[in-house]
Formats: structure tokens, sequence, C-alpha cells
């Protein structure tokens, strides 16, 4: 019987990504390419939650001789695990790593994961056949047979070999058309709907020490003609059918105007085209201009953001924003004049109606807190509707991975063994946010998660199946539960751990679970502590721990805080129309094209009611397990008032056949809840419900209009995960 699949690439979600398996471009592109040259090749997606060993049961379903993972530092965790749990139902199978932790740190990839058989070094597109055609014809105990191989490293008996990196894809006439030699990934029917974005060329001829993608791309322009770019974008128009129509599209070009003048052309063809599209980019600010904003404007484009960095000249020399570091001239005139063009740009942009972003960056080379602080009231003074507040991350590869001693920057490994930057050249959790940053967006989506853990019944709206939600009372993880989660947690699912003390320590703590977590390979998006802080009167206030809490712990406290109301006043007060004062459930704001939800401190809406399957005459959200709660003992409870379903270490399918047993002696969409006292809507009421209160007859008509649900605030972030 003839295999069904020969390679099958898997791009899982990395950390603050939302868990599904997605399309990737980059991946899309070798596809085609593997696909035009007759192999039989595929991509795993998954849309809805899957833990990995279930998503490594379905991929090798098809039995391919050979998996690639697209791997990044966000998603590497996810990446090893899935590694591992292919290795171990089939040990036969080639696993194979692609994308740019691969090109840049395979050395450090093969060392901590022993899953994974080779690497691939740079893009695949063209010598991407030949190396799978060797791996097909050979098995991953006789690696050492590819040591003649270009575009690979591996490990050997004694030491890990890593070949040269492969030339870069492109072998058009022009540099105008040198892409076109590549097959389009739409065209070839591999990616449908747009939803990967596109690319309408490679690389970037400027200097910036920090960025890995130029390092890519080796500082080289490469360009799919227009003609091919406009046939892609009508392929997405005609798949996408009826959403064809103001379809969004990212365009993931390391700097689309780069070219100004191609740019121009670019636009006209689509405005020629009449495709209803609806367009975003990022660029430079210095490379566009009023007339060139006004033909985006007019040919699709709903949004542009322009990376900033820094606003001190001096900095923006430095990491080579706009000349060389090394440039030998005292003055920072171009410097000046590159902040003077992004101030211009924002404000055209802002006044032609297009959603503006810009972004910046913390903890450079030859920055201070004077210089960041500079920044951010650069940043205020913009028309902009989001800026993305980012930390320097130093990568193998980059300019700035060389020489980052000398600017007070170290980098250490990680608990993956990936190379992680520990040390910066001052505090940057002193650096005050500027209002519309990601980061405050991120905090209310923390905050949100935490809230629906600690109050409501159910895991977040996201998601309609798979474990995607654990609470863990404890003030430590413990290494076996910790384990049982990698084994069961979907990808992208949430850990909320609540602390039963606070202490000095609180920071070391987090970074004790979320190490243990990363080690164990959790598949874990958010994790987040609640901190228990003294009592005000009937509330009680808790501190939420996270990986971007101290941005705001000093600054913005309400972002990091949970108050819940242990009283039934407030509740009370919300019925007779009067506002409520502690955290509730944020309004189903409409939100703008940036996606950015508008958030209330205060509000006349009615609380996060918990569990409100009891009152509502719906199926218990519980039943489909998508949230569990461990206690101090390791005992697994469906939701707080529960009853015990079993242990730490138990199948998960173990328990669910508990709770259906239990749900059976109950009766269907009822309340799993044994207890004969429930906990009211407001957290802390001690009013007795009936257990049987499920039943929709014995629900109050005074309840049934306070129940709602929150909606997450969504957020539109540029994220060049997405490609390659």
């Amino acid at each position: 019987m003839s295999r069904t699949t020969d390679v099958c690439f898997v791009f899982p979600s990395g950390l603050c990504n939302k868990g599904e398996f997605a399309p990737h471009l980059g991946v899309g592109y070798l596809l085609a390419s593997l696909q035009a040259a007759g192999m039989k090749v595929q991509q795993f997606t998954h849309r809805s939650p899957l833990s990995i060993p279930q998503a490594a049961a379905r991929i090798l379903e098809s039995k391919p001789p050979i998996v690639g993972l697209t791997i990044y530092d966000s998603n590497a965790g996810p990446c090893y695990a899935m590694a591992e749990a292919i290795k171990q139902a089939r040990p036969e199978t080639w696993v194979v790593c692609g994308g740019p932790a691969s090109t840049f740190s395979s050395q450090h990839i093969l060392a901590a994961c022993q899953a994974v058989d080779l690497c691939v070094l740079g893009e695949a597109e063209e010598a991407g056949y030949e190396i799978m055609c060797r791996l097909l014809n050979t098995t991953p105990d006789q690696v050492e047979t590819l040591a003649d191989l270009p575009g690979v490293a591996f490990r050997t008996a004694d030491a890990i070999q890593k070949n040269d990196i492969l030339p870069l894809a492109g072998k058009g006439e022009t540099l105008w058309n040198r892409l076109d030699t590549s097959p389009s990934p739409y065209l070839s029917g591999i990616l449908k709907d747009g939803g990967s974005g596109i690319l309408t060329g490679r690389g970037c001829t400027h200097n910036c020490v920090y960025c890995c993608f130029a390092a890519l791309a080796r500082k080289k322009l490469r360009y799919h003609s227009i003609e091919r770019v406009i046939e892609e974008l009508t392929a997405i128009s005609i798949n996408s059918g009826a959403r064809g129509t103001n379809q969004r599209i990212t365009i993931f070009d390391d700097a689309f105007t780069i070219s100004p003048k191609r740019a121009k052309k670019i636009c006209e063809a689509l405005i020629k085209s009449k495709l209803k599209l609806h367009l975003a980019c990022i660029t430079r600010a210095d490379t566009v201009d009023q007339e060139l904003l006004r033909l985006m404007r007019k040919a699709g484009f709903k949004a542009v953001a322009f990376g900033l960095e820094s606003a001190a000249p001096s900095v923006l020399r430095a990491i080579g924003k706009v000349r060389p570091p090394e440039t030998d001239d005292p003055g920072f005139e171009p410097e000046i004049k590159f902040l003077d063009n992004l101030q211009q740009a924002v404000h055209q942009a802002h006044a032609l109606g297009l959603v503006v972003g810009v972004s910046m960056m913390v903890g450079l080379p030859r920055e201070n807190l004077e210089h960041a602080t500079k920044t951010m009231d650069f940043i205020k003074q913009l028309p902009i509707d989001y800026y993305m507040h980012n930390v320097l991350s130093v990568f193998p590869g980059t300019p700035l991975w060389e020489n980052q001693h000398q600017f007070g920057i170290e980098s250490s490994p990680s608990v993956l063994g990936l190379p992680s930057t520990s040390k910066l050249p001052f505090d940057v959790r002193q650096v005050v946010p500027a209002p519309k940053s990601n980061r405050a967006d991120e905090a209310t989506l923390i905050r949100q998660f935490a809230r629906e853990g600690l109050y409501a019944c159910g895991a977040p709206n996201t998601y309609e199946h798979g474990l995607s939600m654990v609470v863990i009372h404890d003030d430590e993880i413990q290494a076996e539960t910790a384990q049982w989660l990698a084994l069961n947690l979907s990808l992208g699912g949430t850990v909320l751990q609540v602390c039963r003390n606070a202490t000095p320590e609180d920071t070391l703590r987090l970074l004790r679970s979320r190490n243990l977590l990363l080690e164990r390979h959790v598949p874990v998006r958010f994790h987040i502590q609640l901190v228990p802080e003294a009592p005000q009167g009937d509330v009680q206030p808790w501190r939420i721990v996270s990986e971007i809490s101290s941005t705001f712990e000093v600054h913005h406290q309400e972002l990091v805080t949970l108050r819940e109301d242990r009283s039934s006043g407030s509740f009370t007060a919300w019925l007779n129309g009067e506002p409520f004062s502690a955290d509730v459930a944020p309004p189903p704001a409409d939100s703008n094209e940036t996606g950015r939800a508008t958030r209330q401190a205060s509000s006349t809406i009615p609380p996060l009611v918990p569990y409100p399957g009891r009152w509502w005459g719906r199926e218990a959200p519980c039943l489909n397990m998508s949230r569990l709660e461990i206690d101090a003992d390791q005992q697994i409870r469906m939701c707080r008032n529960g009853p015990i379903i079993g242990v730490v270490g138990e199948p998960f399918e173990r328990l669910r056949q508990r709770m259906l047993s239990h749900m059976q002696a109950l009766g269907s969409r009822r309340c799993p809840c044994s207890m004969q006292s429930l906990t009211p809507p407001v957290p802390g009421n001690r009013t007795n419900i009936p257990a049987e209160c499920g039943h929709e007859n014995h629900a109050p008509a005074w309840l049934k209009k306070a129940i709602v649900f929150g909606k997450m605030p969504g957020m539109m972030l540029f994220n060049k995960d997405a490609r390659q």
C-alpha cells in the first residue's frame, strides 16, 4: 500500500497566541515547490483545541516518513513536545525543524531536544526537494550519511554538524521578478483565503542591528512581479467566495514601501483591478509620502504601522535604524530627520483615515531611562490608534548578537536551551507605558482570563472542546501536575494558579512555576498567578502576576488587580440600577479596526455571573471538560464546588467517564455540583440556592436578566511568526 503523504508540515502556535495549528505562509511556499516537483505533501491544520498527543496521533494517521516543524523562539516548547510525541509513537519518522530559530539556533535545538533529527538552515523552496528525497531514501539512524548535504544540521555520535546555509530563493531575471520562480502557495491551491497573509517581496537593505529577518534575507532585496502580486490577491478574493469582499490581508514584507516607486505601481494596479480587499502592512516612515499614502488608501489599505524603536537620535544611530552604527559623524541630522518623517507620516496616514500604529523597543544599545521616557513622550504626541511596546530580545544571527556585551546586554540559555536575553542596559520596568499600548491590551486580556477562571463556569469563550483552562489552588505547581498538563492541556490553554499566601518572593515563585511549565513542554498560552492581598471590607483584592505584570505593577495597578466583592450588596445595587464598583465583565464593546477593546473601571453592567448554567437551564459548560480545578492535594474537580473526579496522573478519559457517571445520577443538562447550598452570582454571597436550580423553570426571572458572558478583547497584531 502506497503512503498518502511524503511530508507533513506542522506549525503549532506559541506563547500568547490562540491555540491552533494554522496555515503558515513560509510553509505554503515550500509545499507549493515540493508539490510541483511531484511530492505528496500537506500541512496539518486544526482550528479548534487539541492536546499535543491528540495532534500527533492525527498527524501520524497518514504515516508520513517526514514531519516538518516550523519553529520560532515563541513556539519552541510545543515544537519540542510535538517532536517527542511523534518519536515516541513512530520512531522511524524523520522529525525535521525549519524556520528562523532552526536557521540560527540549530545547535541549541539539537542539543536540547533529542527527538529532533535534523534542522534545515535558510529558505528551502529550491533545495527542499533534494533534502526531502535524501531523507525519504534513508532513516534517522543513518543521519551521518547526510554529511555532504548543504543547508542542514544534525547530531553525530560525538558532535553536532552544521553545514552551510542554503542559498536565497529566487532565480528570476531581474530584481523586480526574482521571486516569481517560487511557485505561489495561493495559485497552487495550497493556501486559500489570505488569512496567512502574502509576500510581495523579501529582504531589507537597512542596518538595524537587532533584526533577525534582515539577517535571514542577508540584506538582499528580492521581489515578486506586480503581475504576480495582483494574480495572488485575485485568487484570494475568488477563493474566499462571499468573504472575498473586504477580506483582511496582511502584507508581511520586511518593509512594503522600501521601494516607493514599486509600492505606488502595486497600488495603481490594485485600484485598476477593483479588488475589494482590506490590506495592512508594516513599513518605514521615511519611505512614504502623502501621494503614496493616498494611493494605499484608495487601493484598499486600512491599516499601516511604522517602525520607530526610539525617539532618541543617539539610540537610533546605535541600532542602525537610519545609518550604520559605525558612521563617523558626531551629528544626528539624518536621525532627527527620520523622526520628523515619522511624525509627518503618522499625521498624514491618520488624516486619510488609516488605522495607524508604531512600534518601539526598550532596552536598546546606548539607551537609558531618560531616552526611553523621551520615546514615550514622543509617542504620546502622535495621533495613533495603538503602539507596540516591545522589549529587546537579542537573536543569534543578528549583528547585535556578536557585540551585545559592550552595551551591558547579556544572553543565557533558557530552560528550553535557546538563547534568551537575560540582562538589559537598565531596568525597563521603570518605563511608564504610553496610552494605547498593545501591552495594556494584553494585560486586559490576561485580566479577563483571570476573572473568568476565578469567577465563571467554563473555559474562555474561544474554546468549545478540549481542556483549555486549569485552575490550580496551590502556591507551587508540582512536577507531577506539570507532566499531566503536558499530556492533556490543549495547545494554547491557560493555567491559572490561585496562591494561598502572598510572599516577598512572588516574582521568583512565578518564575519557578513558569520554568517548570516550559521545562515539561506544557503548551500553555498564559500562565497567570492570583496572589491575595489584604481585604478591604467586603472586597478581596487579588494581584495578577504574569509575564507582563511587571510592566504595570507600579504604573497602572488597575490592570494587574482583580477586586472580588464578597458581599451581595453590590449585586443588589446593580439590580436597582446603581453602579457596581468591583470588577465586572467588560461590556461587549464594539472594537475599532485595530481590535482594541474599550475598557471601563466601573460600569452599570451586571457582574460576571459564576456557574450560570445552574440558573439558565442550559447544559453545564463543564460537561465538555474544558475547565478543571486541581487542589493542593492534586485532586481534580470540574468546578470549585463539584465532586472529586480523580487525581493528577490519571488518564483524561477516565476522568471524563467519572464525570459522565456523576451526571447520569443527576440527570442531563444539570449542574454537577452536589452541594445543597451553591455559590450565588456574586462570589462570597452565602444566600442558599437549591441544588436543583439547574432546571430552567427554577431560574428566577430577575436572575435571567443578570446573566452576561464577557467578550474577550481582540487585538490586531502584526505578528511575524506567521511567516518564514
